[in-house]
Formats: C-alpha cells, sequence, structure tokens
C-alpha cells in the first residue's frame, strides 16, 4: 500500500482522540484501513488505520457502500490496537469482507472520517466524490443471507455476460426461487438510502455482496433493462406472479441505473433521488456534491440547519439558473410535517420527501414543453432588511382569481361532473378568445399543441389537426343543449363532428378514443379544474380553493397558484390555464402592464 503513511498535519484533528489523534488529516488527504485476516467468522474485527493523498496514483483500495442501520446497535472493533464504536451493520459487512490469509484495503465512511469532528465532517464530505470515483470499485453490501440468497446470487451471475435480453429473461422465468431470491434482495433496505446513489454510481466498478455471495452490480443494470421491456415477457394474465413480482422489485433500483449524462440535469436528479433517505435532512443535498455540479448553489456545512440548507440552496440555485423550476416542486408536493420537525417556506422544496401522488405539474415543468413566462428570467431578489427571513422576492403578474373548482375525476362520470359543474354555454369573454369547449377540452387533456414561436407551417397544421380531433371527441352527443350559444365560435368544428356522425361514425369513435385516452391518463386524485373570474379555464392540485389567485412569475414555465398571506403569497404549485402557457400574458400585457414583486413565504 505505497503512497500511504502513518501520521499527518494538524489541520483537522482532536488531539486527544484516542484513535485519530495521532492521524490528522491535510485538506486533501483521506484515511484508508488495512482489515487484517481472520479464519473465522467470529473473530473480532481489526483494522490498521493510515493516511493517504486524495489522488496518488500508486494508492489503491475499494470503498465499502452500506447502510449504518440502527444507531444503537453497535459493536466494538480493534482500529490500530483502540476500541471504536460502529454499528453492528459495518462490524458484519466487515467480518463477511476480509480474506482468511491477506490484508483488505478499504475505505469506509464511518471509520475513515472522524465522525464526532464536524469541520473534519465538512471537508471529507466535500471529498467523497472524489473518494468513490478514484476507487477501484464499490463494494455493495446489502447484509447476511437466507435461504434465497446463494440461488438468487446465482442467477444473476448466470445472466452475466449475456449479449441479449432474451437470453436474460428466459433464465429468469426458468428459475422461480431465484426469481424470488432476487426480488427479495431488491426490497432490502440498503436501496432507499440517499449516500448509495454516489457510491454506486461514481465508482468504476461495483460488485454486490450479501452473506458469502457475491454479484457484479453491472448484471443488475442489465437485468433492469430487460425488465423494463414487457414485450420480451409473458403477458401477465397468463404468468406466475413471481414474475411480476420480480420486475416490480427492480424499480427499487431504478435511481441507481441511470446513465452518466443524465448526472448533468441536476433537476432531474432531485426529482428522482426525493424518495430516497436519509439520517441527516442535510445528507438530501450533499449526498450530490459528488455526482451533480452543485459547487456554485451548496456548501457542506453541518454546522447550518437543514432548513438554512435548503433554503439557501433553492434561492442559490434560482438567482444563478434564473429558474424557479425547483420552486415548482415545492408547495403542496412537500409532505405535510409537523411544527416541530421543520417548518420550510412554500417555496422551497422538502428535499426529505414528497407525497406519494405523482405530480404532473413538476413534470412538465421540467420537460421544458411550456413557456408562461416567455423566457423572462427570475432575478436576483435583492436583500431587503425589513423583509422577515424565508422570503423569496420574486417578479409577474398577478392576474386573476380562482372562482369555482371541481375535482378531475376519471371516467364518464368525472367528464360528465365537469360539464355540469361549469355552464360552457356562456360565450367566452376572456382574453384568449378560445370558446369555453375548447378551453375547457385543453385544460382537461393538458394540451401541448399551443402555438410556439419557432413552429413552421407543417408544425402548425398538426398541432391544428390534433387539436380538433381531441375536441371532436370531446363534444358531447347531445351537444346542441349543451353548447347553446357558445356553438357559435365553433362552427368548423361542429360541422366537422356533423358530418362524421353521420358519414364515418367509426372515425369519430377513434377520435373519442383518443380523447378519452389523454383525460384519462392525466386526471386522477391529485388534480382539481377550475375557472376563474375572468372565465379563464385550468387545472392544478387538490389543494386550491376559490379565492387563490392566479400569476405568471418571471423564471416559472408554468402558471402558478398563489395564496394571499397579509402582504405576501404563499406557493401552492403549477397549473395548466387555457391562453397562458405560451407566454400569452406577456405578449398581451408586456408592453402596457409592468411587472410586480411579489413575495412568497
Amino acid at each position: 500500500m505505497t503512497g500511504i503513511r502513518p501520521h499527518g498535519p494538524s489541520e483537522i484533528v482532536d488531539p486527544v482522540h484516542r484513535v485519530y489523534g495521532s492521524l490528522p488529516i491535510g485538506s486533501e488527504e483521506i484515511r484508508i484501513l488495512k482489515l487484517h485476516p481472520a479464519h473465522c467468522l467470529s473473530s473480532p474485527v481489526e483494522v490498521s488505520l493510515n493516511i493517504a493523498k486524495l489522488g496518488d496514483p500508486s494508492v489503491h483500495y475499494d470503498a465499502l457502500s452500506y447502510r449504518w442501520g440502527d444507531h444503537t446497535d453497535n459493536e466494538m472493533i480493534i482500529v490500530n490496537r483502540q476500541t471504536l464504536k460502529v454499528t453492528q451493520s459495518l462490524a458484519t459487512a466487515l467480518r463477511y469482507l476480509r480474506s482468511q490469509d491477506h490484508g483488505v484495503i478499504l475505505w469506509a465512511d464511518s471509520i475513515c472520517i472522524d465522525q464526532s469532528n464536524a469541520a473534519e465532517k465538512n471537508v471529507q464530505v466535500a471529498l467523497m466524490g472524489d473518494i468513490y470515483r478514484t476507487a477501484e470499485c464499490v463494494r455493495i453490501w446489502l447484509g447476511e443471507g437466507d435461504q434465497d440468497t446463494t440461488q438468487a446470487m446465482q442467477l444473476v451471475n448466470d445472466c452475466n455476460g449475456f449479449r441479449d435480453t432474451n437470453a436474460v429473461v428466459k433464465r429468469v422465468v426458468g428459475d422461480e426461487r431465484g426469481a424470488i431470491g432476487l426480488a427479495g434482495l431488491l426490497r432490502r433496505p440498503y436501496w432507499n438510502r440517499m449516500w448509495m446513489f454516489q457510491e454506486i454510481l461514481l465508482p468504476k466498478i461495483g460488485h454486490v455482496h450479501c452473506g458469502t455471495s457475491s454479484a457484479p452490480f453491472g448484471t443488475f443494470v442489465q437485468m433492469d433493462l430487460a425488465s423494463s421491456q414487457p414485450q420480451l415477457w409473458p403477458a401477465r394474465r397468463t404468468s406466475p406472479a413471481w414474475i411480476h413480482d420480480l420486475r416490480k422489485a427492480f424499480f427499487n433500483i431504478a435511481q441507481f441505473t441511470i446513465a452518466p449524462r443524465e448526472l448533468q440535469n441536476l433537476e432531474h436528479i432531485l426529482a428522482v433521488t426525493r424518495v430516497l433517505q436519509a439520517s441527516e435532512p442535510a445528507d438530501k443535498l450533499f449526498a450530490l456534491m459528488g455526482t451533480c455540479d452543485m459547487a456554485s448553489y451548496l456548501t457542506v456545512d453541518y454546522d447550518k440547519t437543514f432548513q438554512d440548507i435548503y433554503v439557501g440552496f433553492t434561492r442559490n440555485y434560482s438567482k444563478s439558473t434564473g429558474k424557479l423550476s425547483l420552486t415548482l416542486t415545492a408547495g403542496w408536493r412537500n409532505p405535510v410535517c409537523k411544527e416541530d420537525d421543520g417548518q420550510l417556506p412554500s417555496w422551497t422544496p422538502d428535499f426529505r420527501g414528497s407525497r406519494p401522488e405523482s405530480d404532473i405539474y413538476a413534470g412538465f415543468a421540467t420537460a421544458g414543453v411550456f413557456n408562461a413566462s416567455k423566457g423572462c428570467c427570475f432575478e436576483n431578489d435583492a436583500f431587503n432588511p425589513e423583509l422577515p427571513e424565508g422570503v423569496l422576492v420574486t417578479q409577474g403578474y398577478v392576474l386573476d382569481t380562482i372562482q369555482s373548482v371541481t375535482p378531475l375525476l376519471g371516467g364518464d362520470d368525472g367528464r360528465r361532473q365537469i360539464l355540469e359543474t361549469f355552464d360552457i354555454r356562456r360565450p367566452n369573454d376572456n382574453l384568449s378568445g378560445r370558446s369555453r369547449l375548447q378551453a375547457l377540452c385543453e385544460t382537461l387533456i393538458f394540451d401541448a399543441d399551443g402555438v410556439k414561436d419557432d413552429d413552421c407551417e407543417e408544425t402548425l397544421a398538426r398541432k391544428r389537426d390534433r387539436q380538433l380531433k381531441h375536441l371532436l371527441g370531446f363534444i358531447p352527443i347531445n351537444w346542441d343543449s349543451v353548447l347553446g350559444r357558445s356553438g357559435t365560435g365553433l362552427r368548423h368544428a361542429l360541422r366537422s363532428y356533423k358530418q362524421l356522425q353521420h358519414s364515418d361514425p367509426a372515425t369519430l369513435a377513434g377520435y373519442r378514443n383518443m380523447f378519452v385516452g389523454e383525460y384519462d391518463a392525466n386526471a386522477g386524485k391529485i388534480s382539481s379544474v377550475f375557472v376563474t373570474r375572468d372565465s379563464r379555464f385550468g387545472r392544478s392540485n387538490y389543494t386550491i380553493r376559490p379565492g387563490d389567485v392566479v400569476a405568471v412569475l418571471y423564471g416559472s414555465d408554468l402558471p402558478v397558484i398563489l395564496r394571499k398571506s397579509g402582504s405576501c403569497y404563499k406557493f401552492l404549485g403549477g397549473a395548466y390555464v387555457s391562453g397562458m402557457m405560451y407566454g400569452e400574458v406577456i405578449d398581451e400585457y408586456g408592453a402596457d402592464l409592468c411587472a410586480e414583486s411579489v413575495l412568497l413565504i
């Protein structure tokens, strides 16, 4: 183990610590442990701890990735002839990973970092990306094995090297016991921890260990790819339940199988890792420092509260990028917390978790489909000592007030309830120029076929054709009684509808199925449909209510719903509002209406 020295400078050290006091480290150094051999699994764990220069090509080590486990379930190990308390989970991993006849060189965070020294943790955690990236291999420890572990790992190893995903499927389908055991491994608590994200993705290669069995992590990734292709598998209705159970279990490692290029999309990474857990709330962000370019927005500092860390990160990201995309994942998406559990401003995402319902609004916000603010960016909110902490000063337009709301439910009953709630027979008097039926139709299906500045004639024609088909699929059979005078703005659509009704009902039924498919795909328990005082139709999450306001904020691709609170507003969530999705507000008002400061709390 060349390049490793036994002593170092006293830049970061507790000189009285019985283990670390004699092993101070510099800002570009790390500690590495040598796991002593043992012939018996029950023998005490003994390691030697030394210091190495990070990045020294003569230093070779494997990094250990494991779940810390219960902090109250501890065991004493021997480190440089001194006792050190570690979790039972780590002690067990070291027992299984050691050799009978030679030392094993590892990096393990809770031993190689003095966990009682906040200053050292700040420096070392910031280096962890490079620590894992430089490791020869990551050893992924799932825990001790059970009666199916050997068969499960044999299944994975048998699939190693298969270039054809069909061969993977054939091998899995022929091994019920191995598949059941593998599903159990994929459901182990290891896979829901935040730190594992960088620990798995950064090293050159990974190896999964469970008890005495092991298999390459790359084969797990290959099997996950095969699992994601339903056409390769037997039909669910005619296949055994354990096949579907295994494919479902692979979702538990989806975050760890992403392509390296996806790490450049910080907003996407924050979304996919939000479900992962960390004992320290600050680690939900700190654990991404090594995988994503976050240095411009975040500094590792364990002396700060997680609230200050989350607020500062969101504010810095918004200032640097000019986007409110992170705020669009806050509001109603934040989990409900007790007051003593750490309250956050409504505009700051609670990275500790989110509500279980999927969020179509945040998804569209990050997809770049819409452009409500017409490219106007969020600007640095100037410091104002008169404002309370936690206020975000945004610019934009508060445009309208929600008048009535109804749930957006799936099926014919849900559509019927919406038609009964909103009087679409009234002539439309809002600025969009759309008929009420057309505006409602666009809202219900989250229509993404609006006109963009760079659309060519061919694209425009294709969009208009698709919008007409959706509208024809939405028009009720008894349209005369439902539409009333509002039908005067739909003469072309109604004429097409009547012609198809008589000459080609099959095509009309196809349009109906097309609309229903889009409607049901975008309906569900989380959305409500609303109409504003100015007759605008829109949809947002189920927490909105009459009196909430519709706004367009600079830096937000979607309109937003806010709730008045004194001179400020609480952020509720993004919205779809017909006639506001492509910068129409900026086009209509830009020259005549000055943007106002909108204070979010």
